[in-house]
């Protein structure tokens, strides 16, 4: 896969990322209460979202960066993948709690927990840079040099 490609596609997940938990972000920090009237979930004493935000907005920072540098190289996919697979951790984190509640019948305004949309996301966003990690351009190799000939000829 082309950088180049990568790059775009990392920018939209991570831009759609962004602006998902920026949303709940601000409805969040205006009203006091999380967004499509559902549990609020916490972490390090914060709502959830305002950490889904950083992460996101860190992995935007990057793809974006990387793209306008438009610049051949491995650290943004790298990069993309160590904050993605944080965030895998994270939302997953707190997913399983939210999906566990849906299994005993608790309702989410649209299907389910917020925190598994950006997980969702998140998952996203580390198959495609593993994806571009296993299908980068091989360097051809550089001839050896002959150091004249062999011994014992």
């Amino acid at each position: 896969m082309k950088t180049t490609t990568y790059l775009r596609w990392a920018t939209l997940l991570s831009a759609a990322g962004t602006i998902f938990a920026g949303y709940l972000s601000s409805v969040r920090l205006r009203s006091g209460i999380c967004a499509f009237a559902e549990p609020c979930p916490f972490f390090l004493g914060r709502p959830a979202c305002y950490t889904g935000l950083a992460l996101f907005s860190t992995l935007l920072a990057i793809s974006a960066f990387a793209l306008l540098r438009v610049r051949e190289s491995r650290w943004p996919v790298v990069a993309n993948a160590i904050v993605s697979t944080m965030g895998v951790l994270f939302a997953a984190r707190l997913s399983v709690g939210d999906l566990w509640a849906l299994a005993g019948g608790a309702r989410y305004e649209m299907g389910l927990p917020t925190c598994a949309y950006g997980l969702v996301f998140f998952v996203a966003l580390l198959a495609l840079s593993v994806a571009a990690w296993l299908k980068r351009p091989q360097r051809p190799k550089a001839p050896q040099p002959l150091h004249g000939a062999p011994h014992g000829a």
